[in-house]
């Protein structure tokens, strides 16, 4: 099971392609995540336990850093680094951090590794991710989108995927008109019987994207991979080549990202 993944992703970027309608916009305008980032991931985001397939959102050559607070304070700072490339059809990274989708344990770090590619005669794009956690197992997800119906986007994502279907989400993402686009996710973790919903909204200028989403547990009462209820974010393109995000989870959590492009 652990080389099926790989071996499809391989085949399925070996199909010829074709020009689709996909749902495609610059990548400085997902610089921060929408929803639980399901239908719309951040494009470095989506190494770090967002949907894979957002790694395909990436156009261009780029490093990527990020700290992190799990709480109010600077006491408990943890940090993250990227290198992000793509053309807009397909994207790969690799990085390492000190936190996730949910906060590790202190002075825990994970090598982190991902890769997407669409196929534009059916406008469906495929991405993969893993990790490798300190003192702990390798695990990878596997996400898709569908971008086959005009202005809109239908996602998929199976996280831990080596271990069966036992946290899957879905989500859809609405292109209002070009400043405006409207998220709802969710998620089922099937051994424990819990749920999120997260409906979210992001809006955006030539020069900065602001996202909010807020969460409903549909079914269950306890967390689901650190389960936040408000989340907020915004990223501001300062220069062509400088990015900068900072994102709001309310665990508490803040995170302060800066991107600079290559080429």
């Amino acid at each position: 099971m652990k080389t099926f993944w790989p071996v499809v992703w391989f085949a399925f970027l070996m199909v010829p392609e074709s020009h689709g309608r996909g749902l495609s916009v610059r990548e400085d305008l997902v610089q921060v995540a929408n929803g639980q980032g399901i239908a719309s991931p951040s494009y470095h985001g989506a190494l770090f336990g967002q949907n894979p397939a957002g790694l395909v959102q990436n156009q261009r050559l780029k490093v990527q850093g990020g700290i992190a607070s799990m709480d109010d304070s600077t006491a408990n700072l943890k940090a993250s680094g990227a290198v992000l490339a793509g053309n807009g059809v397909l994207g790969a990274g690799v990085g390492y951090s000190q936190f996730d989708s949910g906060a590790y344990a202190s002075g825990t770090g994970a090598l982190q590794w991902g890769a997407a590619g669409t196929l534009q005669s059916l406008s469906t794009t495929l991405g993969i991710s893993g990790r490798s956690v300190s003192g702990g197992a390798s695990t990878y997800d596997v996400g898709l989108f569908f971008d086959f119906i005009p202005r809109t986007r239908i996602a998929g994502v199976v996280k831990d995927a080596g271990n069966g279907l036992h946290l899957v989400g879905a989500g859809v993402q609405f292109m209002v008109d070009s400043m405006v686009d409207l998220v709802i996710d969710a998620d089922y973790e099937t051994r424990l019987k819990q749920g999120v919903v997260k409906p979210g909204f992001s809006l955006h200028t030539e020069r900065v994207q602001f996202t909010a989403a807020y969460g409903f547990r549909y079914v269950g009462s306890t967390d689901l991979y650190l389960y936040s209820r408000m989340t907020a974010g915004i990223g501001i393109r300062i220069a062509d080549s400088i990015l900068l995000q900072y994102q709001y989870r309310s665990l508490p959590q803040h995170l302060v990202g800066l991107t600079l492009r290559l080429n």
